[in-house]
């Protein structure tokens, strides 16, 4: 059994920093804003600062759980699946039968969760591997990438 824990890319928790710095930008702009709006009522402002701060905070949990993902990213490969995990919520596990193809990837699209497109179960944006298996893609990010090809099975290509 190979077992893999990546450490986290610095772009990707940088990113989610800067994101979370942004919103809390936005937000204290925003309010600022609709502080100073006169046409406002005293119901309004409250109720307006209210969502305005709710949005707020659940974005910053959403980036904040992704930073916690990108620590607790793990990979494990046994005689028969292909299992990975990443935070609290995402959890996949892949049959080995079921995998068509594994190819080495420069950018990484689908960081964290399921898309139309593809899974993603990484915690950095670069040098990874995309595994195309019968049911979709998956994007990982194993720490070493040629050694998880070679638990695979799957020899480098050329």
């Amino acid at each position: 059994m190979y077992h893999d824990k990546p450490k986290p890319g610095r772009g990707y928790v940088t990113l989610c920093a800067a994101l979370t710095l942004l919103m809390l930008g936005v937000a204290a702009w925003i309010s600022v804003m609709v502080a100073r709006d006169e046409h406002l009522g005293a119901v309004a402002l409250p109720a307006v600062l209210v969502v305005v701060w709710a949005v707020f905070l659940g974005t910053c949990a959403v980036l904040l759980l992704a930073i916690r993902a990108a620590y607790r990213t793990e990979y494990a490969v046994t005689e028969d699946t292909v299992e990975m995990q990443a935070g609290l919520f995402f959890h996949a596990r892949i049959p080995r039968r079921n995998i068509i193809a594994v190819r080495p990837v420069r950018f990484i699209p689908r960081v964290l969760g399921s898309g139309i497109w593809a899974k993603g179960c990484c915690n950095r944006m670069t040098n990874g591997l995309l595994i195309e298996t019968t049911e979709g893609k998956v994007y990982v990010s194993p720490a070493d990438i040629e050694r998880l090809r070679a638990e695979l099975g799957l020899a480098k290509e050329k």
